[in-house]
């Protein structure tokens, strides 16, 4: 969510990709993908900084899923085709929060790069 509001333009297409993600991804039902971003947005805006939510993954996924959410994040990214200034600091934070590789963040990036230019 924080990814997807972070340049202050929230757009539907931002929204659907996130729901998208969710329902296909993830096989939640509409409602409960709603019920998921409604608690989302809840969390993050009560929260000081992505720390808490970054420590919670360190100690629970693996190195392998770490990087599916990298790379999960990276297609919220390209909804739009372009990444802006705002999107590039907060994924290189990520990075360093989820304690990854400057090469694990690329290769993440390219593999959804490439597979949104097959899609297209």
């Amino acid at each position: 969510m924080e990814l997807a509001r972070i340049d202050e333009k929230f757009t539907q297409a931002e929204m659907d990709a996130i729901l998208s993600i969710l329902k296909d991804k993830y096989g939640l039902a509409g409602e409960h993908a709603d019920a998921l971003i409604a608690e989302a947005e809840k969390e993050l805006d009560d929260s000081l900084d992505l720390w808490q939510f970054a420590n919670l993954i360190n100690q629970n996924y693996s190195n392998d899923e770490k990087i599916e959410i990298i790379e999960t994040l990276w297609q919220v990214v390209y909804v739009d085709g372009k990444m802006d200034q705002y999107e590039h600091y907060l994924m290189n934070k990520l990075k360093n929060l989820l304690r990854l590789s400057h090469n694990q963040l690329i290769d993440a990036k390219l593999k959804v790069l490439h597979a949104h230019k097959s899609a297209e």
